[in-house]
């Protein structure tokens, strides 16, 4: 049996082999096979079988497997960051993030993020990963932030005197 890793780039690999020598009693044997050496094999489990075939027609075979293996990782770009405004009366925000940006040797199965239906205040870490149709599986990271409203400051009165300036609180909605 042979295996081998994928070549960089294809979804598959050449495999070579010595071919196997065959006789019999009548002295004259037809040797063929399922697959030649040096041909190109795809990923996975392929069967190679020679049969020898005498002069009577009566035939023998023997059997190998050639595996190829997809070790090559997908390749993942994530979007740009993307910056939004909270809400009005909100600590959160939706944001549009875009698509990323995939690649196989062998395709690609899913393409898939952690992003939450809504982005609090501040920066949040949105993790994209790919998986290929192998399994193998990379990732990368796009960010989003999101920035305070402006509405939604309220200010109190710090000294109590209820004039003069005051200092600015945030408030998801409007305080009582």
């Amino acid at each position: 049996n042979i295996t081998a890793n994928n070549a960089v780039g294809t979804c598959g690999n050449t495999a070579t082999w010595t071919a196997p020598t065959a006789s019999d009693d009548q002295g004259c044997v037809t040797l063929t096979s399922s697959h030649n050496s040096g041909a190109t094999f795809p990923v996975g489990v392929t069967t190679v079988t020679y049969t020898a075939t005498d002069t009577q027609g009566l035939t023998g075979t023997s059997s190998f497997t050639v595996t190829v293996t997809d070790n090559e990782l997908p390749t993942i770009t994530a979007p740009a960051a993307v910056t939004v405004t909270a809400a009005l009366n909100s600590c959160t925000a939706t944001a549009t993030l875009g698509s990323a940006t995939t690649a196989d040797n062998c395709g690609v199965a899913s393409t898939t993020n952690n992003a939450p239906a809504a982005f609090p205040i501040g920066t949040t870490t949105v993790v994209w990963t790919v998986t290929d149709n192998s399994g193998n599986i990379a990732t990368a990271s796009q960010t989003v932030t999101v920035d305070i409203n402006p509405a939604n400051l309220w200010y109190a009165d710090t000294d109590g005197d209820t004039y003069g300036a005051g200092t600015a609180l945030l408030a998801c909605s409007q305080p009582a």
